[in-house]
């Protein structure tokens, strides 16, 4: 399936809320307290919506052949953490996640447990939660759509910026 960029930036959005509610339930649930687990100070974690959005562009076509699509789901969100890991630690000196605690790990960014989280995912995006978000989407009249977007696109880069001059201070 072929995605505009307003369905595009609208999948962004909400896979990166939805990871951001999964990883802070997660985080919720382990430590006993709530805790905000993203890089940034609004309820989004832009990993997953990134992932999401390579999901629907690159793998859009494996849904007929779902072993595969898990597969292309396990490979493109694996190097997306892996990336966003190396790239987040050299910009900030600090390492965001740690997976050095689990079997099999690469330098402690990377693991085979949650790379099979991301070809889950993958298979989540592609069966159920494209179809579900786009058709929510689809109930919002475009004009309105488009200053939501700008909107929640203009919080988020300030919250991008503000996050960054404080991790550099």
């Amino acid at each position: 399936m072929d995605y505009t960029i307003y369905q595009l930036l609208w999948l962004f959005l909400i896979y990166a809320f939805l990871g951001w509610v999964g990883e802070t339930a997660l985080a919720a649930l382990r430590k006993g307290r709530l805790l905000n687990r993203g890089f940034l100070s609004t309820p989004f974690s832009p990993v997953y919506g990134l992932g999401g959005v390579l999901f629907s562009v690159f793998l859009s076509e494996l849904t007929d052949a779902p072993f595969f699509l898990f597969l292309g789901g396990v490979l493109l969100g694996t190097g997306l953490e892996l990336l966003t890991g190396v790239v987040l630690e050299k910009l900030t000196g600090e390492k965001w996640w740690d997976y050095s605690h689990r079997k099999y790990h690469f330098n402690g960014y990377i693991c085979p447990h949650y790379a099979l989280i991301w070809g889950l995912c993958a298979l989540l995006c592609l069966f159920a939660g494209n179809r579900l978000a786009l058709f929510l989407v689809g109930l919002i009249p475009q004009g309105a759509g488009k200053l939501i977007l700008l909107a929640i696109y203009l919080v988020l880069g300030l919250d991008l910026l503000t996050s960054f001059a404080a991790l550099l201070q």
